[in-house]
């Protein structure tokens, strides 16, 4: 049975201690490559309409949402939704679409 993509199974949190600097390092990282996957099986490069009704256009990684959050996008806030439009429609994530043109 395929398992099914779920970002709680691959989210982590490592923890280090530098004793001469006396610093705490925190490493995150997330397993995107399953997801990623999905975006690509789920993207028709043929199906460019949108229309007003809830259609999914991509599946951000808990780990960018993270990223982006500390660049101050918050993508669970309306107000931000203009700047999280931005980021996707930058071909640097394209990886992130399922659905081709602009936002």
């Amino acid at each position: 049975m395929e398992k099914l993509y779920s970002p709680g199974d691959v989210l982590r949190t490592e923890t280090d201690y530098d004793e001469m600097s006396d610093t705490l390092i925190v490493k995150r990282s997330q397993d995107v490559e399953p997801l990623l996957d999905l975006n690509k099986a789920e993207f028709d490069p043929d199906n460019k309409r949108f229309n007003r009704d809830l259609h999914k256009v991509a599946s951000i990684p808990l780990i960018v949402v993270e990223r982006w959050l500390n660049e101050g996008i918050n993508v669970f806030d309306p107000a931000h939704m203009p700047l999280v439009r931005k980021k996707l429609n930058d071909p640097e994530y394209r990886f992130l679409r399922t659905k081709p043109g602009r936002l």
